[in-house]
């Protein structure tokens, strides 16, 4: 009967006790697939490149099209970023939920600050597109400034919006990170803006902005990545101390 009662007492203790092996594994795991994940990401970008080069009209057909169609497509970029990061739609972040009348296109929770990052995604690519194809000269600066403004547009919508302000956490214990990443889905159209006008950084944040691009948003990403594996282990470690004190 002893025996019976004390196996009783001790199997949350086990059960405890193998979620945190399983816990443990999964974090080595995950660091184990980092450098894998980080070469599809590459592997992906320059399979892209080649696809993009081999089908350039269709590709610059749809993103001179209508501004929804260059936003679905930045938005397609921004999820397969998130998910080469190992995040997980529903755990780790949301998408298209929020209250009010705007609705942000991501929260992404990191449970190492309890804090909530909202991304959108601005799609600048007309005027880049423009400037790309025409010589170096005065026509070719006037299409970059109009890329510029674009951008400055984007970012002005992010400052109205007021995403962090308006919105209410999701999520019980976490706050907002007081600032917008807006997510501008080629890297080279943002880079072309900031070499530029290279205040545009400052515009930004003046704004409560952060201008990123995947590569800039891959490091955060991964990083928050982390902060969920090591999250995971102390919170089963947490709860095999609990027991083990019960």
């Amino acid at each position: 009967k002893n025996e019976e009662q004390v196996k009783h007492l001790l199997a949350p203790l086990h059960q405890r006790l193998e979620d945190f092996r399983r816990a443990a594994e999964d974090s080595k795991k995950t660091n184990g697939e980092l450098g894998v994940r980080i070469e599809d990401f590459f592997k992906g970008i320059r399979e892209t490149s080649v696809r993009f080069g081999l089908q350039a009209k269709s590709f610059t057909d749809a993103l001179t099209g209508a501004n929804k169609k260059q936003g679905n497509w930045g938005e397609s970029i921004l999820g397969q970023v998130l998910e080469n990061c190992g995040l997980k739609e529903g755990v780790h972040y949301l998408a298209q939920e929020g209250s009010g009348a705007g609705i942000p296109d991501y929260q992404v929770f990191d449970p190492g600050s309890a804090k909530v990052l909202i991304i959108d995604s601005k799609m600048s690519w007309t005027k880049y597109e423009q400037a790309y194809k025409l010589p170096e000269g005065e026509e070719r600066r006037a299409a970059l400034r109009e890329h510029v403004m674009s951008v400055k547009r984007h970012i002005d919508e992010l400052f109205k919006a007021d995403y962090p302000n308006r919105q209410t956490p999701p999520r019980a214990g976490y706050q907002y990170i007081p600032l917008t990443a807006m997510f501008v889905p080629c890297d080279a159209a943002l880079a072309a803006a900031l070499e530029e006008e290279p205040s545009l950084v400052d515009y930004a944040f003046k704004r409560n902005v952060a201008l990123v691009s995947p590569l800039t948003l891959f490091g955060f990403l991964q990083l928050v990545s982390r902060a969920w594996s090591k999250y995971n282990v102390e919170r089963n470690t947490n709860a095999i101390y609990d027991e083990a004190k019960k």
